[in-house]
């Protein structure tokens, strides 16, 4: 395994050079990794990373464990391959039609994949400017609430001594002899509270645990909860602006559009090749569908098969 991880940290380091690995060509016959038997080269490597998309490796590879489980994967493959051929199993008739057939799809797969990634460009920007503008009146922003809050944790203390705590804030609070910034500094156990004076700014739905949320969007700017009783100890929150839904600008999702355009583009050109063959009339006679049948059933079935039955 460290080794494993020795050639994960090589490979987030070669990311991140001018150069990629597919780049290079010096020792990729070279083994890299091995167990048992089996044993991976670099160019071997290279192929199996040839089947996911050149923009996508670098993001991939930052993932160790998918590193970890495409060599793992081939390595047991190539473990299998020597048992296989040790057997004289590799020389067996059947077998080599069944590589050839495994060759045919990868290199159906993989021309097509070509067609695609070579077909004529399109202008994604522009499309994605053009989705924007028919939608942009549905592009809001989702209403946020900044907040404050002081934390009573109940990790060190009990939740009845953590409750008095809360209790004397709320009577400091309604003398309203006591600053707020002060309060939060004097008693609040959130460890982020020195830095930020325990405010969270564009809080939206879902980034609180419940029983936050619930008090948080239910308050008017200005108002301060009872203490709110979470799994961290009692919130005294605070509200301090809310934040109205806005419409988005195109720049902010820009790239995400552009993105959902070139997956529609990829696969209308996918469509529209493959399209090309499929809408061929096939021509395939029912003498020839009963005799390669005959080999699979017997011959009394096939007299209830009536031409044109499908599954």
């Amino acid at each position: 395994m460290t080794k494993l991880k020795i050639a994960i940290l090589a490979l987030a380091c070669a990311a991140a050079a001018e150069s990629s690995l597919a780049q290079q060509t010096d020792g990729l016959d070279e083994v890299f990794a091995s167990r048992g038997k089996g044993q991976l080269t670099h160019r071997e490597f290279d192929a199996r990373m040839d089947r996911i998309p050149e923009r996508d490796q670098a993001a991939f590879l930052r993932d160790g464990s998918r590193f970890e489980r495409i060599v793992a994967e081939l390595l047991l493959q190539k473990q299998l391959v020597v048992e296989a051929e040790a057997a004289g199993f590799h020389g067996d008739p059947m077998v080599q039609e069944r590589v050839k057939l495994a060759a045919m799809t990868e290199l159906a797969t993989a021309w097509l994949d070509h067609r695609i990634a070579t077909a004529s460009d399109a202008d994604l920007e522009t499309m994605a400017k053009e989705e924007y503008l028919l939608t942009k009146d549905k592009l809001l922003t989702d209403e946020t609430r900044d907040v404050s809050h002081i934390l009573i944790s109940t990790d060190e203390r009990s939740e009845e001594e953590a409750r008095l705590i809360a209790d004397e804030v709320m009577s400091k609070l309604a003398d309203q002899k006591h600053d707020w910034v002060q309060l939060v500094s004097e008693y609040s156990d959130d460890t982020a509270s020195a830095a930020n004076d325990g405010m969270y700014k564009a809080v939206k739905r879902g980034d609180m645990v419940p029983a936050f949320e619930r008090a948080a969007f239910s308050m008017e700017p200005g108002e301060v909860s009872d203490p709110i009783l979470t799994r961290y100890g009692f919130h005294i929150v605070h509200l301090e602006h809310i934040n109205e839904p806005r419409q988005v600008s195109f720049e902010e999702i820009k790239t995400s559009l552009m993105e959902k355009k070139r997956v529609q583009h990829e696969k209308r050109v996918r469509i529209d090749y493959l399209t090309s063959f499929t809408s061929l009339e096939t021509e395939l006679t029912e003498e020839a569908v009963r005799t390669m049948l005959s080999r699979y059933v017997d011959d009394s079935l096939l007299s209830e098969v009536e031409p044109g039955d499908s599954e």
